[in-house]
Formats: C-alpha cells, sequence, structure tokens
C-alpha cells in the first residue's frame, strides 16, 4: 500500500508540473511542437499511472487494501490539477468481478457486485404508494404500457434541473403507450413543497410518495444511492433501462416506441 500510495502521488505529481509548464509555456508564446512534446510526456505519465493501479489490484491480497486503492484512484482521477481519465462504469465493473471471484468470502465486495450489477433485465419490484390525494397507487396497474419510474424530490436541484427534460420527453411520447410515475422522496411533513414543485415542474402524470425520505422502503427496493434516478419498465413488467437522462431518455424512448 505504502509503495503504491508513494507511487502514485509521485506521478501525480509530475503529471501537475507538465501541466503547470505547458501552461506557462502557452502564456509565453512558445511554439506547438514544444507544448505537443510536453503533453505527450503528459499522457505517458497518465497511462503509467492507470498501469499502476492495474499492477496493484492485480498483486494485492487484501480486499479492504484493494478497494482503498481503487477508491482513491477513482476520486482522484478528475480533480482539478490532475485530469486523469477515470474508469468508466463497464470498467469498475470488471473490476469488481474480478475482485468478488479472487476474494469471495468478502461480503462487502459482493454486496457491491450486486449493487453495481443494476436492475436491467429483472422484473420491476413492486411499488404501492399514495398519490397527492391518499389513493394508492401500484406500479403493476401500469402494466400494458411502457413506464418511467421517476425517483426524484422537491428539495432535489438535479433533479429539478432534469425535470424539463423528463417533460419534454413525456410531452413526445404519452400517446405511444407511454406513461410517468413520479416517486418522490421528499421528507416527512413537506407535502406542501412536493405537490408545489409538481405544480411548478409542469409535470403532469402520476405522482406517489410517503414522504419518508430516504427511510421510504423504494430505497433499497431499487437500490437507489442518489437522485434523481429513474427506470424504463416494458409492458411486461422487466426493467429495460436505467439512469436515462437527458438526451439518452428520449434516445431509449424513441428506440423501443417505434
Amino acid at each position: 500500500m505504502k509503495d503504491f500510495m508513494f507511487a502514485f502521488n509521485s506521478q501525480l505529481q509530475a503529471i501537475y508540473f507538465k501541466d503547470q509548464l505547458a501552461d506557462s509555456l502557452q502564456k509565453a508564446g512558445a511554439s506547438d511542437s514544444a507544448i505537443m512534446a510536453l503533453q505527450t510526456e503528459r499522457s505517458k505519465l497518465a497511462n503509467d499511472a492507470r498501469a499502476l493501479l492495474d499492477s496493484s489490484l492485480r498483486q494485492s491480497d487484501n480486499p479492504a487494501l484493494t478497494m482503498f486503492v481503487l477508491g482513491y484512484y477513482q476520486s482522484t482521477a478528475n480533480i482539478a490539477g490532475y485530469q486523469l481519465a477515470g474508469l468508466g462504469e463497464s470498467e469498475v465493473k470488471k473490476i469488481i468481478d474480478e475482485l468478488a471471484a479472487k476474494f469471495p468470502a468478502h461480503t462487502r465486495l459482493a454486496e457491491i457486485k450486486k449493487s453495481l450489477a443494476g436492475l436491467v433485465g429483472s422484473p420491476a419490484p413492486e411499488i404501492t404508494l399514495p398519490d397527492p390525494n391518499g389513493t394508492p397507487v401500484k406500479l403493476s396497474s401500469f402494466r400494458g404500457k411502457y413506464v418511467l419510474v421517476d425517483f426524484w424530490a422537491s428539495w432535489c436541484k438535479p433533479c429539478r434541473q432534469e425535470n424539463p427534460n423528463v417533460v419534454k420527453a413525456f410531452n413526445r411520447f404519452k400517446d405511444k403507450n407511454f406513461a410517468i410515475l413520479g416517486v418522490s422522496l421528499d421528507r416527512p411533513g413537506q407535502k406542501d413543497d412536493w405537490t408545489k414543485a409538481i405544480m411548478q415542474d409542469k409535470l403532469t402524470w402520476t405522482h406517489v410518495s410517503d414522504l419518508m425520505y430516504w427511510n421510504s422502503p423504494v430505497v433499497p427496493l431499487y437500490n437507489i444511492s442518489g437522485i434523481p434516478y429513474n427506470v424504463l419498465v416494458d409492458p411486461e413488467g422487466k426493467i429495460i433501462g436505467e439512469k436515462l437522462f437527458g438526451e439518452a431518455l428520449e434516445e431509449k424512448l424513441a428506440e423501443v416506441l417505434k
């Protein structure tokens, strides 16, 4: 572990130095070839940092330290001044799968593997929650339609920023066997905030909430670690997509609602 930390931090310092030097040369009017040479050296250092990560993960016999190395790399990857290439979701899943196979008795790794596996391809867990009038609504009542289960909250700024995209998608596809079930994680006693946000953001689809915040049973049911979050359910009740935001939502809907 100490060897990894020393080598990795040394590479980070070297990368930072190259970036600062390139910036100074650019401001001083240095030639493009000189700046390109520095950028080439920087790219090699970044590749070396990734190679060090791979080597450390393969050689470690301690699952806890292995997870620390992976987490440290990811958290450092996009810090301003370093800008390493962080691992993509598929890369992280592959590494976790390999680690779980290498350390089968490590329960935390098994939990992370299960969480990263996602819900796509599995039946959508049933949701039964009250609408603003207190009437229970079941997710299964939408069977026969494509339904976007949209987890959000009035207090969630990223959710409110994403809502115009959801409205746009709903208005485009609402007449094509498509519906939305909005599931709010609003806090206890904040029903007015919830219903006001529905009106303000012009969310004209079905809404439900138990107003239990992160204590809502839907949180573990759908492995929700943050919002906004959504899943797309097909007419048979199977999840066919998740985390569909911005243009990705309309693209997926256009694909299935031909």
